[in-house]
């Protein structure tokens, strides 16, 4: 998603680099690494000693937090979208 941003111009270019081999987009996981890097190499030097698991927990909180709206969609495509079929069934009841 990324690459795909950086590719249109809504994201910085380094985003949209990727795999002379694959062609996979790596330019966002090169970003990561150097970010943490750098908060290891300074994360000495400040006052908090726990700052790399403070980015750590924030990064992952975020990543998590960007799936909340998936579960409304979920619901709302088996309602309105009931009669098309799927490969597995949820069991219980028809609340949702």
């Amino acid at each position: 998603m990324a690459a795909y941003s950086a590719e249109n111009g809504d994201m910085p270019g380094v985003f949209k680099i990727r795999s002379k081999k694959t062609n996979m987009p790596i330019g966002s996981a090169v970003m990561n690494g150097l970010v943490a890097s750098l908060v290891l190499i300074i994360a000495p030097f400040m006052p908090n000693e726990d700052l790399f698991w403070s980015f750590f927990a924030l990064n992952l909180v975020m990543f998590l937090l960007s799936y909340l709206p998936v579960f409304p969609a979920f619901i709302k495509l088996r309602k309105t979208d009931a009669d098309t079929e799927r490969p597995f069934r949820v069991p219980g009841s028809p609340l949702f």
